[in-house]
């Protein structure tokens, strides 16, 4: 049987500790405004060069973002309010991973690593109070780079504060799972709660 030593462990946002936010928005905004979804979809998803992906790397605002999405989809300068709150409304922390947090917290370094949107992050650090539970975190739009590049993950590295080996990512995305395991890592892809329980358990990992 296989010991683990594990002294950090890393947490996708948006997928994991929260709901998959980007994908209910765009299915909402597509509704209500009549909108092709994959239309709506190839603004808002994290692809590489795309726009999404200068948004989450921090080469453009949010307020230019918005900009340029109101005149690809045709809508008006105060759609852009509407819009911003269906995106941010749509993210909403997953059952009990919240309390999971707050009881790994005393056993492990915790480290949030996210594509992600700094106006984002405030507005839902305001409403739920999550980032106290973590004790760093490696953000794209402070490090200019995406889940899709391995400057990325050799930034996160630099915040585990312990071997790769002893370190475990959680993340809803086998892309970054596999990657993160070809740096040294061990990784487990996000399901739901209840498996992530079980599969920490196979790491032996304290959770309360």
């Amino acid at each position: 049987m296989i010991q683990f030593d594990i002294k950090t462990i890393v947490f996708d946002l948006g997928g994991v500790l929260f709901t998959s936010g980007t994908t209910l928005a765009i299915k909402k905004i597509a509704t209500n405004y009549g909108i092709n979804y994959r239309k709506v979809g190839v603004i808002f998803i994290d692809k590489t060069h795309e726009l999404g992906y200068k948004l989450r790397s921090g080469m453009i605002s949010m307020e230019e973002f918005l900009d340029i999405v109101i005149k690809k989809l045709n809508l008006e300068e105060e759609d852009k309010e509407y819009i911003q709150n269906i995106w941010f409304n749509s993210y909403i922390p997953h059952f009990g991973m919240l309390d999971l947090l707050k009881n790994l917290k005393n056993n492990y370094r915790l480290v949030a690593f996210s594509g992600n949107v700094k106006t984002r992050i405030d507005f839902l650090n305001n409403r739920y109070d999550f980032l106290k539970y973590f004790d760093d975190s490696v953000f794209s739009y402070i490090y200019h780079h995406n889940k899709n590049e391995i400057e990325f993950y050799y930034e996160l590295l630099n915040h585990l504060n312990c071997e790769p080996n002893q370190s475990l990512l959680i993340d809803d995305s086998s892309k970054t799972v596999k990657i993160a395991k070809s740096i040294g890592l061990n990784a487990i892809i996000f399901y739901y709660p209840e498996k992530l329980i079980k599969d920490l358990e196979k790491f032996n990992i304290k959770m309360n």
